[in-house]
């Protein structure tokens, strides 16, 4: 009798406990949907999307900067490959986020944790089947990805890539547990590991550069040591906090769940495959036009886009955990014969108040890339910064007045202009030729006109998130294919060739793109609002709009 006492009492103490855990998890999630809670929950992720902004740019200012513009064109010609590398990553993050949200606001945790473990295994498995692979067949990638047949060029890119394949599964599982640290209601923890990684990154990137001279081997290794830092307090995160929420348990493998999150991801793969082929198609493109300069203008171009854009691309993301849980409550109350009215109603909300807002975040996004575009690519290379050649090939990133400083000490009268004739003549005779010193102009022009698009861009993106934190990979992988790769692709081969000069048409592919984009968003987010009800109409909403 007693034993059973004993029994009855431990089963209880379990129920209550799974009940604490289940309002705890709510807590965080389950909010009246306000301007001020929106704000407050996705302010850590816009941050956190800004600082992997900056973190992705990294290795583009230290290779111009302490490197090379050499080294700065083969780190662009080799941006697609990890790109691709990364959207494996945000396929089962993203999705797997999407999946465990649901299930959550289902009540659902102990699942959750399951997939969790699942979804993480899954995830190194792939890095490191990917790494295999890629490290065979490097040299083949590196042609795939366009590098031109330089020995210079094609030498930095070897030496550029080779630690990113190494390190390709710290690289992912970063991605992985930034993510599910916002789906776990952490998004200040998931801001601290990603701005922590861009602090390492940079420090690492000066010693080095500039210390141990390692040259861009010594970047791919900065970026990598970077990325694994989320990577590191992740595993310990869901491997010490094992009180409430997600964390390692044993895991179920549930092949059902691991191709929903696939599917759930599959917009956001598709996104980044899209801008790795697009990319690699540009590359090809800005390689005849103006040669590897333009690789490296747009890879300035892209890195600066990739700040600014953070905004909105930020928010998006950040709102999908709120989405996914409401949906999820709402089957859940569904499934057990209750009325779902208020998570409906928080749907239409979330919908209403999260276009105001994606509306402001990309007009200020276009605004600011608009005013300090100069700014942005000046970290990079500055309107005056030239190169000296010997034979074709850059030594150095140098300053020609300081290549001169002996014949001025002797002759007070040589050129200080490097357009001079004279001052060409004295270089040359030097042993020196100058690069030109177009790469600023051509960066900012491209910048400012690819920033054009910034305000449909913003809702293109949020769409694609929308739908994938509805479980509805399909909707959004399709959308996502069409604006990133279909509209951009025929744009980029199409324009080059009827807009003068061709340059031009090349930087016009992506803002024209989302003009064609925005009407398959305006078409499923209408078509789609009754399925998910987050368009019908409610007595009680007029009420909370004003909030």
């Amino acid at each position: 009798m007693l034993t059973k006492d004993k029994d009855t009492q431990y089963l209880a103490e379990l129920e209550e406990k799974e009940r604490e855990e289940k309002a705890a998890e709510e807590s965080k999630l389950n909010k009246p949907i306000t301007y001020k809670f929106l704000l407050t929950f996705t302010i850590p992720t816009i941050l956190s999307f800004i600082f992997m902004g900056v973190f992705g740019a990294i290795d583009g200012v230290f290779a111009a900067r302490g490197i090379s513009q050499q080294a700065q064109g083969a780190v662009g010609y080799v941006f697609p490959f990890f790109t691709v590398a990364m959207s494996i990553g945000a396929m089962l993050s993203i999705g797997g986020t999407a999946l465990i949200a649901k299930k959550k606001g289902q009540k659902l945790i102990a699942e959750a944790r399951e997939n969790f473990t699942m979804l993480s295994i899954a995830t190194l498995a792939i890095s490191l089947t990917i790494a295999v692979i890629s490290w065979f067949a490097r040299t083949p990638i590196l042609r795939l990805l366009g590098v031109p047949n330089d020995p210079v060029i094609l030498g930095l890119a070897m030496d550029y890539i080779q630690p990113l394949i190494v390190m390709m599964s710290f690289i992912m599982l970063g991605m992985f547990f930034v993510q599910l640290l916002i789906a776990e209601g952490r998004p200040l923890l998931s801001m601290f590991a990603s701005t922590s990684g861009a602090v390492v990154s940079t420090s690492l990137n000066a010693l080095f550069i500039f210390v141990l001279d390692l040259g861009v081997m010594g970047l791919a290794l900065a970026t990598g040591i970077g990325y694994s830092v989320p990577t590191v307090l992740g595993l310990i995160y869901f491997t010490i906090n094992r009180k409430k929420g997600i964390y390692f348990v044993r895991p179920k493998w549930d092949i059902r769940a691991l191709g929903r999150s696939a599917t759930n991801g599959l917009s956001e793969m598709v996104t980044m495959l899209s801008i790795s082929v697009t990319s690699i198609v540009m590359n090809n493109v800005l390689t005849d036009i103006v040669g590897w300069e333009g690789v490296a203008a747009a890879g300035i171009a892209f890195a600066a886009m990739g700040i600014t854009s953070a905004l909105f691309m930020g928010y998006a993301t950040g709102v999908a955990p709120v989405v996914s849980f409401n949906f999820g409550k709402k089957k859940d109350l569904e499934q057990s014969g209750e009325r779902s009215t208020a998570q409906r109603q928080n749907l239409r909300l979330l919908y209403k108040k999260s276009l105001v807002i994606v509306g402001a975040l990309s007009v200020i996004a276009l605004v600011t890339t608009f005013v300090f575009s100069n700014l942005l690519v000046r970290i990079y290379v500055s309107p005056n910064d030239v190169c000296c050649m010997t034979d074709g090939v850059i030594t150095e990133p140098c300053d020609a007045h300081q290549a001169v400083i002996e014949y001025m000490i002797a002759d007070p009268n040589v050129p200080f202009n490097e357009g001079d004739p004279a001052f060409m003549e004295m270089m040359h005779y030097i042993g020196f030729d100058m690069c030109t010193g177009d790469l600023h102009p051509m960066a900012t022009r491209g910048l400012r006109i690819i920033a054009l698009g910034f305000i449909l861009m913003g809702f293109n993106v949020f769409a694609t998130a929308w739908f994938t934190a509805f479980n509805d990979g399909l909707v959004s992988g399709f959308m996502s294919l069409m604006r990133t790769m279909v509209f951009t692709l025929i744009l980029l081969v199409t324009l080059p060739r009827i807009i003068n000069p061709a340059l031009d048409g090349a930087w016009l592919a992506m803002p024209i793109a989302e003009v064609l984009a925005i009407g398959i968003t305006v078409f499923f987010l209408v078509k789609m609002g009754r399925k998910y009800h987050y368009r019908k109409s409610l007595p009680s909403i007029s009420a909370e709009s004003g909030e």
